[in-house]
């Protein structure tokens, strides 16, 4: 439910997924670029002691990001506050003045970016920074211009040192449907980076079985969840928390009922509204948010076309029942104080989505509706969280559906908006791969 106004990126966690990489339009400029090799220089004397020849022999790492701090801010602020970055550096794939359009990219000191030069150049320039690197980890295969594919695709040999840290869309949503000669050479491209990758970093817990089923057992998979945007460990939390509304006394005219989270079109609406259509005469309000996503991810999944589609087929669907649209952007506070204001949340899709309205929905104790039997689904009920199957919704009456759940436990949710216990799991991964790089990286 949230927006891809630069404004509101705070909360745009929302499904580790990136909004038309092609829309960013990147403007370059010539800048001189700090690299491992310049600081070593500098550092190194004649006087050089015992322990900062230790420190030189630790590996260096490239992370590699897009401009678009929508999904990266909350992860990039974690890794700057925990990591040593004397070691651990920061490309993004553009140029400094894209931080005119993401001024968050500001906050980081020491960041490095793509210069404006010739096209071979570039590639020079590009091929130089992966190459001072020991260990490249890659925030996300889906990238700002599909040039960066190709150039991987050509020189793989940087995959055998790289990391890839997936955010949702670009382990399950990679493959291009259309077939024409244009989508299955982008199939043939990415599917040979991604093969190639042997060591991957999972946002959610259950990413690694799909990891598994598209590239093999043999590859290494740690769990790195991504961080939410707020710097304080606790404060997402304590945030949701304390927007909580008092309704002692109060009571509501009818059950606020919310379909899907944004507008991509794997949300399958179209199924979700006639699933609903069964309470259409009941005292109901049904709210669609479908300001986020109209682009679609990867070129896919989304388009005006599509919205307009879903709200007209919503306004047919539902003669009786009122029918709240959002389509323009809503800043945070309002964002939490419409989620508070939800009964239910249904939702029709089988793998890892919508987490960030989803971990807040949680720590609200709303009644969620998925799809059972997927691991995902597995996953939330095994943590002791009272998810409730959309398939099962066409033989419950009104009584059963809107009966509110039970929570008797959160501790899963707590630990999951808890920035401290996020970034502790990426700091094991950096641990073990420094003292076994060879078992990784071949």
């Amino acid at each position: 439910m949230n927006t891809e106004a630069a404004k509101n990126e705070d909360f745009a966690m929302e499904d580790r997924e990136l909004v038309n990489p092609e829309e960013l339009n990147e403007i370059e400029e010539d800048e001189d670029i700090e690299t491992f090799e310049d600081n070593d220089d500098r550092e190194d004397n004649e006087e050089a002691n015992d322990e900062q020849d230790a420190q030189h022999a630790k590996l260096k790492y490239l992370h590699i990001f897009g401009p678009d701090t929508k999904n990266s801010y909350g992860i990039m602020s974690q890794l700057y506050l925990h990591l040593d970055l004397t070691r651990h550096r920061f490309l993004i794939m553009g140029s400094r003045k894209n931080m005119a359009r993401f001024p968050k990219l500001k906050e980081f000191r020491g960041l490095q970016f793509i210069p404006d030069v010739n096209p071979i150049k570039k590639i020079i320039h590009f091929y130089k920074k992966l190459t001072e690197a020991d260990v490249i980890v890659w925030h996300s295969l889906f990238f700002p211009r599909q040039q960066y594919a190709y150039f991987l695709a050509l020189f793989r040999h940087f995959l055998k040192k790289s990391i890839w840290i997936e955010w949702g869309a670009d382990l399950y949503l990679w493959k291009y449907s259309n077939q024409n000669f244009k989508g299955m050479l982008r199939n043939f491209v990415h599917r040979r980076i991604r093969e190639k990758m042997r060591v991957v970093g999972c946002c959610f817990a259950v990413d690694d079985q799909e990891v598994h089923a598209q590239f093999g057992d043999d590859v290494k998979c740690f769990y790195t969840p991504l961080a939410n945007p707020k710097k304080d460990p606790t404060g997402l939390i304590d945030e949701v928390e304390a927007g909580k509304p008092n309704m002692e006394g109060k009571e509501k005219p009818f059950y606020n009922v919310q379909i899907a989270h944004n507008s991509f079109s794997f949300n399958n609406h179209v199924r979700l509204i006639e699933l609903m259509k069964k309470f259409d005469r009941e005292d109901m309000r049904f709210i669609l948010p479908l300001n986020y996503g109209i682009y679609g991810i990867n070129g896919q999944f989304g388009g005006v076309s599509y919205r307009n589609t879903v709200i007209k087929y919503a306004e047919n669907a539902f003669k009786n029942a009122k029918v709240s649209v959002i389509k323009k952007a809503i800043d945070f506070n309002r964002y939490l104080g419409v989620l508070w204001n939800m009964d239910i949340v249904v939702f029709d899709f089988d793998r890892p989505c919508g987490l960030g309205t989803l971990r807040i929905l949680l720590l609200m104790g709303k009644k969620i509706y998925l799809p059972a039997g997927s691991p995902y689904y597995n996953f939330l009920v095994s943590k002791g969280l009272p998810i409730f199957d959309t398939n099962k919704i066409p033989e419950m009456t009104f009584e059963e559906f809107v009966e509110p759940p039970v929570y008797t436990t959160k501790e899963w949710v707590y630990s999951y908006m808890n920035n401290d216990h996020v970034i502790q799991y990426w700091l094991d991964m950096f641990e073990e791969i420094e003292k076994n790089k060879e078992a990784y990286f071949q």
